[in-house]
C-alpha cells in the first residue's frame, strides 16, 4: 500500500513536471512570435515613410510611438505570465483536494486523522493568493483600464486610417503607387490586430485564473460528501468551502470592472457603437 501511494505521487509529479515544460515553452514561443511580427512590421513601416519624411524627421516622430508599442508587448507579457501563474497555483491547491478522489480511484485512502488540519492549511492558503490578488489589482488595475481603453481607440484608429486609405479618387492613384498604399494598409491592419490579440491574451488569463478559483469551491463540497454527518471533517470542509468561496479571486482594473470573457465582448460591442 505504501509503494502504491509513493508511486501515486511521483507520477503526478512527473505530469505536472511534463505540464510546466510545455507552458513555458508556449509562453516563450507565443512572446518571441509578437516580438518578430513587431519588429518586421515596424521595420517595413520605417522603410515606407523613410523615403517620404526623411530619416532625421522619422526618427524623431517615429522612435517614441514605437518604443510605446514595444512596451505594451512586454506589458502584455508580463500581465499574462502573472495571470498563468495565479492560475497555476488554483490548479495546484485544486489538485490537492482533488488528489483524494484520483486516489480514491486506484484503492488509496489518502486523509487520515490529520484531515481538519490538512483543510485549515488549504484554506490559508486560498487566502494568501486573495492577497496576492489583491495586489495584483492594486499595481495594474490603472495600466489594465489604459490598455483596454488604448484597445478600442486603436482599433477605431486602424479601420478609419484603412477606409480613408483605400477610398481615394483616380487622380490620387495615378500620382501615388496603389500597391504600397495596399501594404501600409495591411500593415496598420496587422499592427492593431497584434495589439487586439494581446489584449485577448490578458483577459483569457485573468479568466482562466478567477475560473479555476470557483472550482475550488465544488471540489470542497464534493469532497464534504465524503464524510459522515455531522464529523468534524465534514464541518471543517463545509467552513472551508465557505472561506474559499468569500477569498474567490477577482481580477479587476482598479475596481471599475472585472476582467474575463465579457471584457472582451464589451470591447467590441463599443468599438461596433463608434464605428458605426
Amino acid at each position: 500500500m505504501e509503494n502504491k501511494i509513493v508511486y501515486f505521487i511521483l507520477s503526478r509529479r512527473d505530469i505536472r513536471f511534463s505540464r510546466l515544460i510545455y507552458k513555458t515553452c508556449s509562453f516563450l514561443g507565443i512572446l518571441l512570435l509578437q516580438s518578430v511580427l513587431f519588429f518586421a512590421t515596424y521595420v517595413y513601416t520605417f522603410y515606407i515613410w523613410m523615403s517620404k519624411i526623411g530619416v532625421w524627421l522619422l526618427l524623431q516622430a517615429y522612435f517614441v510611438h514605437c518604443f510605446c508599442h514595444l512596451r505594451d508587448v512586454f506589458l502584455t507579457a508580463l500581465i499574462m505570465n502573472i495571470a498563468i501563474a495565479f492560475k497555476n497555483r488554483y490548479e495546484d491547491l485544486n489538485k490537492l483536494l482533488d488528489f483524494d478522489l484520483i486516489a480514491a480511484s486506484h484503492g488509496v485512502k489518502i486523509f487520515n486523522r490529520n484531515s481538519i488540519t490538512f483543510f485549515r492549511k488549504i484554506g490559508t492558503l486560498s487566502r494568501i493568493l486573495s492577497e496576492m490578488i489583491e495586489s495584483f489589482n492594486q499595481i495594474f488595475g490603472w495600466l489594465l483600464i489604459f490598455t483596454i481603453g488604448k484597445t478600442v481607440s486603436q482599433i477605431l484608429v486602424c479601420f478609419d486610417f484603412v477606409i480613408g486609405d483605400l477610398q481615394i479618387d483616380d487622380d490620387y492613384f495615378k500620382q501615388h503607387a496603389f500597391i504600397s498604399k495596399v501594404l501600409m494598409a495591411i500593415i496598420t491592419l496587422v499592427m492593431k490586430i497584434l495589439i487586439f490579440v494581446s489584449a485577448i491574451l490578458i483577459m483569457l488569463s485573468c479568466d482562466c485564473a478567477m475560473k479555476e478559483s470557483g472550482r475550488t469551491v465544488c471540489l470542497c463540497y464534493k469532497l464534504q460528501e465524503r464524510f459522515p454527518h455531522k464529523s468534524d471533517e465534514r464541518d471543517e470542509i463545509l467552513n472551508l468551502a465557505k472561506q474559499v468561496k468569500i477569498n474567490s479571486a477577482k481580477i479587476t482594473a482598479a475596481d471599475f470592472f472585472e476582467i474575463n470573457k465579457s471584457t472582451l465582448l464589451s470591447i467590441l460591442a463599443t468599438t461596433t457603437t463608434y464605428f458605426i
